[in-house]
């Protein structure tokens, strides 16, 4: 993740529900959640820096809102 070693905030597309219902979510998550890590990677460009960044279990707010009981209702 470019800069994601660094961000006050992370923006995480995950994909949720399962088949046949699945779908992505947006979800923003703070950097100092529980369950996040972060680790600096090495890059040839070092303009750009990147990180990977893992989440257990981190509490996220959910960008949105979550329409799937609707849609299955109508």
């Amino acid at each position: 993740v470019l800069d994601g070693h660094s961000a006050g905030l992370l923006l995480v597309a995950a994909h949720a529900g399962g088949y046949p219902r699945s779908r992505t979510l947006l979800f923003l998550v703070e950097s100092g959640a529980a369950g996040l890590a972060r680790t600096r990677l090495a890059s040839v460009d070092e303009t750009r820096p990147l990180a990977r960044v893992e989440l257990r279990d981190t509490p996220a707010e959910l960008l949105g809102a979550d329409d799937t009981a609707d849609a299955a209702a109508a």
